[in-house]
């Protein structure tokens, strides 16, 4: 009994492990999405082309964010600690 409770707690870190990885590798890939939105009016291709591509691009990329973000979890974004750096009441306060 004691064997199949360790197995199902390595599963289910295996499990955590990977949707953390996927996650961060979405997060990645969306901004190779922005990166390409960036260069493609530098690209031959026709403007109908690129119409279609730029709100395409967009959406992909807003979409691999946020996914990857969700997969992520919150205690890994809580890591880069945004929180004091967008504030705009910490920005002048002294440090002690």
């Amino acid at each position: 009994m004691e064997d199949q409770e360790q197995f199902s707690t390595k599963q289910a870190s295996r499990s955590t492990i990977l949707a953390k990885w996927s996650g961060l590798g979405l997060i990645i890939l969306s901004f190779g999405l922005y990166a390409i939105l960036v260069a493609l009016p530098f690209v031959p291709l026709s403007v109908e082309i690129k119409l279609i591509l730029s709100p395409a691009l967009i959406l992909l990329g807003e979409g691999t964010f946020w996914v990857g973000g969700f997969l992520v979890g919150k205690d890994l974004l809580a890591r880069f600690k945004f929180k004091d750096r967008f504030d705009p009441r910490s920005w002048f306060r002294r440090s002690k």
